[in-house]
């Protein structure tokens, strides 16, 4: 049994994933956990319902989702194909479990190999099918000697495509694959070490008591001034209490005219934004017109990050999966949840008319919206699966992540510290620290090293490693912006440096700072 923090058990040690710890591997078996206490947990469950049904079309009960705390994890060593430590050797087996793998030791005194008696190695890989299933190499028997089992070959540590089983006595060989005994298709061979053997499933939901409804009305200029008069005449009848609520139902009123079946996911999330924006901001906001950015520094910030499952043999969440593995107990889906309290952030803005501009200049959108902007935003990025909603969160996830990844050179805070949180409906960004309480890192880095922070944000999105092949090819990749699941709000999907610079000028697409 091992223990560990709870951001680390979240992603690193969820159930089913596997991981390195004193000089052996294992894969998590279960947690030990408790419930989290949360005051507004029916409307987090409600969050997480509508993100899991947007993220992987699948429908599940708010309240069949239950928010957990982990305390202590259970492993068991995993994978259980060993082989010989010398390579001309070839000597391997595979335990059907642990009970064997100790009578194994028990009996040879050590994990030794049979044949010439060096040290066996456990293998640091296993075969992984999109259908969920993982499965550990399995030993061979020549087809023409059934009882010679036969040697496991690395001719390169690093191909594992040359990897093989060979005869001893024939030299028949077969290559080292294995096809999925639930879906039949052929499983992919993955490191247990490298990410995307299983990828976690997360939703980072702010956590407050009340929105901010005049910050609402404001944003989607709603008149109420008729219903402030009414309250105002029957102001000596009427509780404080009972205006709220009127001016709330009002609101909400407006809100589903406005947007009909929707009205509930848009209010939520823009009462999410109201309350980062309108209840946590600590100093004047700073203005840079040229990068189309305002940035303001926030402060007592509360939000709830958990993660609801995960995926197999993928880097990415596709849309429509329906291969999730959750975390289900006597009938509740368990959500791995960490309480991230008064933490810090600095909130970044973007201008919607110079994104709009810039949609214009590379054919996006014919002409300028004449209609109220906001709303725009709301019904094309928010409502919207299609083009328009693509280039601006791309623009954004991808300015986010140079933000992200130029962090740690100057604040001190190690990238796997903050996390980001997306509204691309405003559109905003909000970098924040993934601890509890303030500890000043992000003030710090706002009032003394904001500008260097942006000019350090360009050179990450201008320049990586694999460049041209970067750039022109994958548009990002692990040498520039690719960042851990612990701080990616999206699987590292839409991030292309295009969108931010015409590097290579290639004249394809405008960059959002090309005039820089």
């Amino acid at each position: 049994m091992i223990r560990r923090n709870i951001t680390s058990a979240m992603f690193y040690y969820h159930e089913g994933a596997f991981f390195s710890a004193e000089n052996v591997r294992g894969r998590v078996l279960k947690w030990e956990e408790k419930s989290l206490r949360i005051d507004n947990d029916e409307s987090i469950r409600k969050k997480f319902s509508r993100e899991i049904k947007r993220s992987t079309d699948i429908d599940i009960d708010p309240d069949l989702l239950e928010l957990v705390e982990p305390r202590y994890i259970e492993y068991e060593i995993r994978p259980l194909f060993f082989y010989c430590s010398d390579d001309k050797c070839g000597w391997n087996i595979r335990f059907k479990d642990m009970n064997e793998m100790k009578n194994y030791i028990v009996k040879k005194g050590k994990l030794k190999c049979e044949r010439c008696g060096k040290m066996l190695v456990q293998s640091g890989h296993v075969f992984a099918c999109k259908c969920s299933n993982i499965s550990d190499i399995k030993e061979k028997y020549c087809k023409y000697h059934k009882n010679e089992k036969m040697d496991f070959i690395r001719p390169s540590i690093y191909d594992v495509s040359k990897w093989k089983f060979k005869c001893r006595k024939c030299g028949y060989e077969e290559p080292l694959q294995m096809f999925c005994s639930s879906c039949r298709n052929r499983m992919s061979l993955k490191s247990t070490e490298g990410s995307g053997l299983t990828t976690p499933l997360s939703f980072t939901a702010p956590s407050f008591d009340e929105p901010n409804y005049s910050w609402i009305t404001n944003y989607l200029e709603i008149d109420v001034s008729n219903d402030l008069e009414k309250l105002k005449e029957l102001e000596k009848y009427l509780t404080n209490d009972v205006k709220s609520e009127y001016l709330k139902n009002r609101i909400k009123d407006v809100v589903e005219e406005k947007f009909k079946d929707n009205y509930e996911y848009v209010f939520e999330r823009l009462a999410d934004y109201a309350s980062i924006y309108s209840n946590t901001i600590r100093e004047d906001a700073k203005d840079f017109r040229n990068l189309g950015l305002r940035f303001s520094r926030v402060d007592g910030i509360n939000l709830i990050k958990g993660v609801y499952g995960y995926v197999v043999n993928s880097f990415r969440m596709e849309k429509g999966t329906t291969n999730v593995v959750f975390f289900i107990q006597d009938g509740k889906y368990r959500i791995l949840s960490n309480k991230i309290e008064d933490t810090e952030g600095i909130l970044i803005e973007f201008d919607k008319s110079r994104i709009l501009k810039w949609l214009k200049n590379n054919g996006v959108i014919d002409s300028i919206p004449q209609e109220n902007i906001n709303e725009w935003f709301i019904r094309n990025v928010l409502l919207s699966e299609g083009k328009i909603r693509e280039w601006i969160y791309t623009l954004i996830h991808t300015i986010s992540h140079g933000l992200l990844v130029s962090i740690q050179v100057l604040s001190g805070v190690s990238v796997d510290s903050v996390s980001e949180l997306l509204f691309p409906e405003i559109p905003a960004v909000l970098i924040y620290t993934n601890y509890t309480t303030s500890l000043g890192h992000l003030e710090s880095l706002f009032i003394n090293m904001l500008e260097d922070w942006i000019e350090k944000t360009k050179d990450t999105i201008r320049e990586c490693v694999h460049d041209p092949f970067c750039y022109l090819e994958d548009h990002a990749c692990s040498g520039c912006l690719m960042i851990s699941e612990v701080v990616c709000s999206d699987f590292n999907k839409y991030l292309d440096r295009r969108y931010v610079f015409d590097i290579f000028e290639n004249k394809k697409i405008r960059g959002y700072w090309d005039d820089l």
